[in-house]
C-alpha cells in the first residue's frame, strides 16, 4: 500500500536570526511554481519586493512549530539578497526531495 503520510516526512529545516529553528514541509506544486515564476513578476520594483514576500509568507506560514507569521514579520526579518537565498535554497530542498 501507498501511505502518502510517509513521503510528507522529510522536513525543511532553517535557521533564523533570532535562533529560532523553523521545521517546514515541502512545498505545494502551486508554491513551487509561485517560486519557480518570479523572475516573471511584472513592474519589478515593489512587486517584486511583495510577490518575494508573500512567497515567503506562504513557506514560513506551514511551519510544523506552530509559529504565526505576517507580511509585517517577513519584511522586517529578511533584506532583499537573504530572502532570495532562502527561497533558492528552499528551491533546491525541493528538487532534492523529488530525487529520493
Amino acid at each position: 500500500m501507498l501511505d502518502l503520510g510517509k513521503l510528507q516526512q522529510k522536513l525543511y529545516k532553517i535557521k533564523l536570526l533570532d535562533g529560532t529553528i523553523l521545521q517546514i514541509p515541502k512545498p505545494s506544486q502551486l508554491l513551487l511554481k509561485k517560486m519557480i515564476n518570479l523572475e516573471k513578476v511584472e513592474n519589478k520594483g515593489a512587486n517584486l519586493l511583495d510577490e518575494i514576500n508573500n512567497i515567503l509568507l506562504e513557506i514560513f506560514s506551514t511551519n510544523k512549530n506552530g509559529i504565526v507569521y505576517t507580511f509585517e514579520d517577513i519584511e522586517k526579518m529578511f533584506d532583499l539578497s537573504m530572502a532570495l537565498v532562502v527561497i533558492k535554497d528552499y528551491i533546491n530542498f525541493s528538487f532534492d526531495m523529488l530525487g529520493e
